[in-house]
């Protein structure tokens, strides 16, 4: 991490794709889970848009009492009632890689290697900036 912010493995809590419909049911053990802490990241710009009306209803304020920040960069994270922070990954880059490992491996036999690919931060209005913080 670029900060080096230590993360405490109990704080973790995960909600996939599957519980999305579940998570208005679940909004109290969630604002329970989130209770005390200062930010989530969120597994998608979908949870986190879902998440910022469960703290909305809960009179909790984005990013002032708690930034949440998506992945995905979809047009969710525009549209949120606070715009999104959100991790924009290069998927054209990502699918061009895919082809060319994939298509190399058929033709030729070529081994397929592991390649990363940084994400890129889209700032929007739901992280508190840290330096605000004192």
């Amino acid at each position: 991490m670029e900060k080096e912010i230590k993360i405490r493995g109990g704080r973790i809590t995960w909600i996939d794709s599957e519980e999305i419909g579940e998570m208005e049911d679940e909004s109290r053990r969630i604002l329970k889970r989130l209770d005390g802490c200062t930010a989530c990241v969120c597994y998608n710009d979908e949870i986190a848009y879902n998440l910022v009306n469960i703290l909305k209803k809960a009179g909790k304020r984005v990013p002032e009492d708690i930034s949440v920040t998506g992945i995905d960069n979809s047009v969710l994270a525009e549209f949120c009632p606070v715009p999104l922070t959100s991790l924009k990954n290069p998927v054209e880059e990502l699918g061009r890689a895919a082809a060319r490992k994939m298509t190399g491996c058929i033709l030729r036999g070529e081994k397929m290697e592991t390649e990363e690919f940084e994400p890129e931060l889209v700032m929007r209005n739901s992280v508190r900036v840290i330096s605000e913080v004192t």
